[in-house]
């Protein structure tokens, strides 16, 4: 088991929230773990060129070979409005995908406003982290979307019985669950495992871009499938991570 943790930070407000909230508590604690991060606005991570375990990479070089995400995934010079319903949240993928290329099977994936617990030592962090992993698991101590329990204008679930009937699938409701987006831990029993994983996620991406009912930025809904076709399980468990949602930084 290989570990990594990872967070996406595209635009300026979000590039800044990494930096003085994720990042900030990462580097008090010293930890001797690889940090990658993905963004639009990569000049604005200059000071960590020379880091030895922090790095940024061009959202748009990880993507530079899925022509399907340059055209239906764009990045607007104006992200006004984009905010949160029309953002492409599953861009995500892309800088998962890289930290498995890389041979990390343990990936803490973090939101901007998400970070280690603050009164978590060096010490404690290590102690925690490898009881964690399980191999093809999803875990997370963010919200858990129950699919069983949906009701009909949900729009997390609006549109699976299309896909479900489209694409031949027989799960069972329970295998339909899903989570929220602040902590994502992805833990595969190697590389390869993962890269599956995030090739089912890029099918389920370009098919929700295809059909008028498709769920396009909805990446919730999304690994509500992915999940299950890359057979890995769906946990929630207790973390070592909290959440701080600062609103404004929205565009």
């Amino acid at each position: 088991m290989r570990t990594c943790f990872l967070s996406e930070a595209n635009y300026s407000n979000y590039a800044k929230r990494v930096k003085d909230f994720n990042i900030k508590k990462y580097l008090e604690l010293e930890l001797d773990i690889p940090f990658y991060i993905s963004t639009n606005v990569i000049g604005e991570f200059k000071e960590y060129e020379n880091h030895p375990l922090i790095r940024v990479f061009d959202i748009n070089e990880l993507r530079k070979n899925n022509l399907d995400s340059l055209r239906n995934e764009p990045l607007p010079d104006d992200p006004t409005g984009l905010y949160p319903s029309r953002y492409p949240w599953n861009l995500r993928r892309f800088i998962l995908r890289k930290a498995a290329e890389d041979g990390y099977t343990a990936l803490h994936f973090l939101e901007c406003d998400t970070r280690i617990k603050n009164n978590l030592t060096k010490e404690q962090i290590e102690e925690i982290l490898p009881t964690l992993y399980s191999p093809n698991t999803v875990k997370s101590s963010s919200a858990r979307f129950v699919y069983k329990h949906r009701h009909p204008s949900q729009e997390l679930f609006y549109y699976h019985s299309n896909y479900i009937e489209d694409l031949g699938f027989s799960f069972s409701d329970d295998e339909y669950d899903t989570l929220d987006g602040t902590n994502q831990l992805y833990f595969g029993e190697n590389a390869e495992s993962l890269l599956k994983f995030f090739n089912n996620w890029d099918f389920i991406c370009n098919y929700g871009y295809e059909k008028p009912y498709g769920y396009k930025t909805g990446y919730l809904s999304n690994l509500s499938f992915v999940i299950p076709m890359s057979n890995y399980k769906l946990i929630h468990i207790d973390t070592p991570f909290e959440t701080h949602h600062v609103f404004e930084d929205r565009y």
